[in-house]
């Protein structure tokens, strides 16, 4: 049901975009990976910060975000240490336009 949901702006017939302030962690990032845009703030927090809570993550933002931002060795980075990064990073980066 979770991946359902978390998939679901994927099946929209029209253009979703993502605006994104404040905190953008865990499930709010398996959801904004499936915008068709996603916005953002400098100072907004962003992390699949999953290894630090001991949780296992299985909605799909690992297989999504290669394909968003072609870095698969700065995933890997932020996957394994949980690492959080800021909007500009995720700009400079190309997870936000």
């Amino acid at each position: 049901a979770m991946q359902e949901w978390a998939a679901s702006p994927e099946k929209c017939r029209v253009p979703v975009i993502a605006v994104i302030h404040g905190y953008c962690k865990l499930t709010a990032m398996d959801l904004t990976c499936t915008a068709d845009i996603r916005l953002t703030t400098k100072d907004a927090a962003f992390g699949l910060t999953e290894v630090n809570t001991a949780i296992c993550s299985d909605l799909g933002s690992f297989q999504r975000i290669p394909k968003i931002v072609n870095n698969e060795s700065w995933l890997r980075e932020l996957i394994f240490t949980g690492r959080e990064f800021n909007g500009a990073e995720a700009l400079e980066i190309g997870y936000v336009s």
